[in-house]
């Protein structure tokens, strides 16, 4: 990916995973299932995130700067369905208007993505479940994949609760069920958008959920 990108141009799909690969090195050291709150874990994750964030965002400024409202209403999607289409997009394509209605409402949630930030725990996740949605549903009728940037986008995920090894531990009878080890920390505590450092006192954000800007 360093190599491959690094020649004077970044693919929009693969922004989020380099900026990913610069940033994670300076999380520090961490263990599989470390609670730990870290100020450095929560910068950066939050950094991949905005990175995530401004993928989409500046995908819509490069359409309307270079396409300008035509965009919305050419046939940007007609021409990707007829070059690498499947049979689900020849589907989609017969029902009038619907490509030109999709061009639109891809803008519109490029543009309005930033908002990811501003949501409660849970709703954040939610937007975040239609972003990956969005990606299967371009996979599936015109066979783009962003796999790094999907990949990248894991950082809005609370994935301090996936442990596969306390997990194996139970089922093999190693550790009781109500182990302390295996309750997630702050599993709904809000990131730097909902609340600032002056609220948490001295506290660091936890790796996994950046709780810090």
């Amino acid at each position: 990916m360093i190599i491959a990108m690094s020649y004077g141009k970044v693919d929009h799909d693969r922004f989020g995973l380099l900026v990913a690969l610069a940033v994670l090195p300076t999380a520090g050291r961490a263990r599989h299932g470390d609670a730990s709150r870290t100020e450095a874990g929560g910068w950066a994750l939050r950094v991949t995130q905005i990175a995530v964030i401004c993928t989409y965002f500046l995908a819509a400024w490069a359409k309307l700067r270079f396409g300008g409202l035509d965009w919305l209403t050419g046939s940007v999607l007609a021409r990707a369905i007829i070059r690498r289409g499947t049979d689900l997009a020849d589907l989609i394509a017969q029902v009038p208007y619907l490509l030109i209605v999709a061009q639109f409402g891809i803008v519109a949630f490029e543009l309005f993505s930033p908002v990811v930030f501003l949501l409660p725990a849970r709703w954040r996740l939610a937007m975040v479940g239609f972003f990956y949605s969005f990606h299967v549903v371009t996979i599936a009728t015109i066979t783009i994949s962003f796999a790094p940037h999907l990949a990248a986008m894991t950082s809005f995920l609370p994935l301090e609760r996936v442990r596969p090894l306390v997990w194996a531990r139970r089922l093999a009878g190693r550790e009781p069920p109500a182990s302390a080890t295996d309750a997630p920390v702050h599993a709904e505590a809000p990131v730097a958008a909902d609340e600032g450092p002056a609220s948490r006192g001295d506290q660091a954000p936890v790796v996994g959920r950046p709780a810090g800007p």
